[in-house]
């Protein structure tokens, strides 16, 4: 009979432990950067702004952004460089 009562309350405890401890915040990923998002991709970009194909595609996404053209992005270019800096946009 204890054993059972000492068994509920250290899985009672555990499992609010757990809870506080919200461990789903350490497994999710964090949101890739979109295309669709052209100020928040130009934010990640700036600081790599001396590769010249940043360079170039910051030139265009700031063209967009501030004088409203619409000038189409490659994406196999920035597919390149999203992988290029993959590491550093995680």
């Amino acid at each position: 009979m204890y054993w059972s009562i000492a068994g509920f309350t250290f899985g009672l405890a555990c499992g609010i432990l757990i809870v506080l401890s919200k461990p789903w915040r350490f497994l999710s990923r964090k949101r890739a950067v979109s295309i669709k998002e052209p100020k928040e991709l130009l934010m990640k970009l700036m600081p790599y702004k001396n590769d010249v194909a940043v360079q170039d595609l910051i030139d265009v996404l700031e063209k967009n952004i501030y004088s409203n053209e619409n000038i189409k992005i490659d994406k196999k270019v920035l597919n390149e460089i999203l992988k290029k800096y993959s590491k550093f946009f995680a």
